[in-house]
């Protein structure tokens, strides 16, 4: 991939709004968003911020900052590195219909009085137009210096695959990547300003759409109790492109198409290879083997595993051609599948995030994770803590790790005794091993001539 990816004149759909001073220069020479240090969340009100209420057969609006957990609890694992500097405030906890102009002048100086430069108001969707409009009138010279973002949903979050989470972790997302200002973060994908308001026709038309690539992972599994794992399968419904379409129901133009979907740790070079392809065809808009036209689109969403993610995605970055270095290619996964509902995990934040990036971010490959966007070159996953961070294995190092969760038949226990020789692990955590002990393993690793150690006991 070209390290000079600056160029962004020109600019059509939501990257009329992103900040090129958000960018810093990675090891790679990729230009990657800085990492957000703070950022402020503010409840006033709407479907995004509600419970369902059983007595009147309908959701009730909560003072409750429902995106805490959301942000901060370990079992949901969006765990963004700031999130210890994130605050919550609730304004007001009503219906968008029930917002007075009083409401409104608290929210002015909420946003006054805050001392971050980024700031999330979850909304009702009803009159959000109205709302950005009044709020940026109160605000005239405080905002200079301020991103503020306006998002709401039209399911509460407590639904299994509300749009909710979706729509803020594109909301952070935007609020990470925009010019200082006030934009409302539309429901179906797109953001607008007062400034430069146009109607969702006018905006597909400036737009030119989203392309899903799926290599599978757990962001597209179920859960398989037997292998106490989650498991993709291939050729059957995709659990991103149905949420997508039914839930966001984005205005931009879509098109899915399933690469493979399977274990991350099972992929090869010849299905990257056939990705590399797939996308060079696209960017090109040129009939494929399959014999669809494509749609000559330069924004790329990849569904992947966890686990080898960040090797493909330098694979990618490293055999790009002339089409693809012009493309934007973002790779997206989750630790919990999207079909145990989008509330209950990091996936459902995570696609709304990835999406949101791969329509923002200038041409290069990123990968999403933890409400954060990465340089492959020099990030890998962090076994011990299931989470992405900025480091490279060492080459030895990675000769073990992918020995081992390619050939080993108890894949998870492996990852541990791998993490146990890299020094991220306990001895308590690999008692219950008995196949090989770490040196041995570490012993077969690094032999040329190594056998399968599920056959040595």
């Amino acid at each position: 991939m070209s390290k000079k990816n600056t160029n962004i004149e020109h600019l059509s759909g939501n990257r009329r709004f992103f900040d090129p001073n958000c960018l810093e220069r990675a090891p790679s020479g990729l230009l990657v968003p800085k990492p957000i240090k703070s950022m402020e969340i503010i409840n006033f009100g709407g479907t995004a911020n509600s419970v369902i209420n059983p007595k009147f057969d309908g959701v009730e609006v909560t003072t409750f900052p429902y995106y805490r957990d959301l942000l901060t609890d370990q079992r949901r694992y969006v765990l963004p590195d700031y999130k210890d500097n994130i605050s919550f405030r609730t304004v007001a906890a009503k219906n968008s219909t029930d917002i007075s102009e009083n409401d409104i002048t608290l929210l002015a100086q909420a946003v006054k009085v805050s001392n971050q430069e980024t700031i999330i108001i979850n909304c009702g969707l009803f009159n959000i137009d109205k709302l950005r409009s009044n709020l940026e009138k109160k605000l005239e010279g405080y905002i200079s210096h301020k991103k503020i973002v306006l998002w709401g949903s039209m399911l509460s979050p407590e639904l299994a695959h509300s749009d909710a989470p979706a729509n803020f972790g594109a909301a952070v997302a935007a609020g990470q990547l925009i010019k200082p200002g006030i934009v409302v973060c539309m429901r179906n994908g797109v953001m607008s300003s007062t400034s430069d308001f146009r109607s969702l026709a006018e905006q597909r038309l400036a737009d030119d759409g989203i392309a899903i690539f799926d290599m599978g992972g757990t962001i597209e599994g179920t859960w398989n109790a037997a292998a106490d794992t989650a498991s993709t399968v291939s050729g059957v419904n995709s659990f991103v492109e149905q949420y997508i379409r039914s839930q966001l129901r984005i205005v931009q133009d879509l098109r899915y198409k399933e690469i493979i979907r399977m274990d991350s740790r099972d992929l090869n070079d010849l299905w990257r290879t056939q990705l590399l392809e797939s996308i060079s065809l696209e960017v090109r808009g040129v009939i494929g083997s399959d014999g669809i036209k494509t749609m000559n689109t330069k924004n790329f969403v990849i569904p992947h595993g966890t686990y080898t993610k960040a090797e493909t995605a330098r694979f990618v970055m490293e055999h790009v051609d002339a089409h693809v270095k012009n493309a934007t290619i973002v790779f997206l996964s989750a630790m919990v599948p999207l079909s145990y509902g989008a509330y209950n995990g990091d996936a459902g934040f995570n696609v709304g995030y990835a999406l949101m990036a791969s329509t923002m971010l200038p041409p290069g490959v990123y990968i999403s994770a933890n409400s954060r966007i990465y340089d492959p070159a020099s990030t890998d996953k962090d076994l011990s803590n299931a989470r992405f961070m900025n480091r490279r294995y060492a080459p030895d190092e990675e000769v073990i790790y992918r020995r081992a969760i390619n050939s080993y038949p108890a894949k998870d226990k492996v990852v541990n005794l791998i993490s146990q020789i890299l020094g991220e692990m306990t001895d308590k955590q690999i008692e219950d091993i008995k196949y090989m002990n770490p040196d041995e393993l570490k012993k077969w690793a690094f032999n040329n001539d190594f056998a399968n150690p599920s056959s040595r006991k």
